[in-house]
C-alpha cells in the first residue's frame, strides 16, 4: 500500500472518530440531564411535606408594592413545602429549597463557603453532574442584604433554564413569586427587576448594603438597567434574591432576576 493511500485511509479514521465523538456528545447530554432531573425529582418527593397556608400579610406587601402595581400572582401560599431538615440530614451542604410555581425551577440550593464552586458540577449527592445543582455564592449568609444563587441554564430545560423566560414582562407578571425555604423559616420574594448582564457585572459584588445610600443606589442600578419596569422600589433594611444563570452566545452572558422579600 502506497503512502497516498495510508494518508487517505488515515484521514478518514481521523473523520471517522470526530463524527462518532460529535454523535456520542449528543446524545449523551440529554440523557445526562434527564438522569440528573429524575434523581432530583426523587429527591423533591421525599422531602415534600404538604401545601403551605401561610401567607405574607398585606401590611409587609404594602412596603414592598407601589399601589397600582399588576398582582397576577402565583399565589406561593399554596406551594407545596419542602423539608429542609430532611435535606440537611442527607446532606449537611444544602442551604434551603427554591421553587417559582409553574416552572421547572423547585430544587435544592447548596452552600459551601469553603469551596465556592462545589456543586458546579456535582449532585446532590456530591457526584459528578454536568447539570450540578442550584448553589448560593460563598459570601453570602443569612444576613445578607442580597443573596445570590446562580443555578445553569440546561440545554433541555431542566436547572434554572426557565428563568430566561423572565426575559418578557408577560412572563414576569404570572411567575412573580419566588419562594426560599430555609431551616430558619420560609421566605416570599417578589421579581422587580430582571437584567442581561456579564460575568463581571457590578450588580455581582452586592451582598452587604453597609449603608441606606449605598442600597438605594444598587437599587437605582437594578431598575435602570432591568428589561422592563415593575413600579416595585425595595426600600433599605428589605433582603434582596438574585438568581443568576448563562444566557447568550457568549460564555460571559448571563440573566440576572431579582426579586424583594415580602
Amino acid at each position: 500500500m502506497n503512502k497516498k493511500k495510508l494518508a487517505t485511509i488515515a484521514v478518514i479514521a481521523v473523520f471517522v472518530v470526530v463524527i462518532v465523538i460529535c454523535f456520542v456528545s449528543v446524545v449523551k447530554a440529554p440523557i445526562e440531564e434527564s438522569i440528573a432531573d429524575n434523581e432530583l425529582s426523587k429527591l423533591k418527593e421525599k422531602v415534600t411535606v404538604s401545601t403551605s397556608k401561610t401567607e405574607p400579610t398585606a401590611e409587609k406587601q404594602s412596603d414592598v408594592i407601589i399601589p397600582n402595581e399588576s398582582s397576577n400572582t402565583t399565589e406561593p401560599s399554596q406551594q407545596p413545602t419542602h423539608s429542609v431538615d430532611e435535606l440537611l440530614g442527607m446532606n449537611k451542604e444544602c442551604y434551603a429549597w427554591i421553587s417559582i410555581k409553574d416552572t421547572r425551577i423547585s430544587y435544592p440550593v447548596m452552600h459551601t463557603p469553603s469551596e465556592p464552586d462545589k456543586y458546579l458540577n456535582k449532585n446532590f449527592y456530591g457526584q459528578t453532574s454536568s447539570s450540578g445543582v442550584p448553589y448560593m455564592d460563598a459570601r453570602c449568609n443569612d444576613d445578607s442584604d442580597n443573596k445570590i444563587i446562580f443555578g445553569h441554564h440546561m440545554n433541555y430545560g431542566s436547572m434554572f433554564s426557565d428563568l430566561c423566560n423572565y426575559t418578557r414582562r408577560m412572563y414576569r407578571d404570572s411567575h412573580q413569586d419566588i419562594v426560599l425555604e430555609t431551616h430558619k423559616e420560609r421566605e416570599v420574594y417578589k421579581v422587580f427587576a430582571a437584567l442581561r448582564v456579564k460575568a463581571d457585572d457590578y450588580w455581582y459584588n452586592f451582598i452587604t448594603a453597609e449603608t441606606e445610600k449605598k442600597y438605594d443606589k444598587k437599587i437605582s442600578y437594578a431598575i435602570d438597567h432591568s428589561l422592563y419596569k415593575t413600579r416595585i422600589v425595595p426600600k433599605f433594611g428589605q433582603k434582596l434574591l438574585t438568581l443568576s444563570t448563562c444566557m447568550g452566545s457568549n460564555r460571559d452572558d448571563r440573566l440576572i432576576v431579582i426579586a424583594v422579600k415580602q
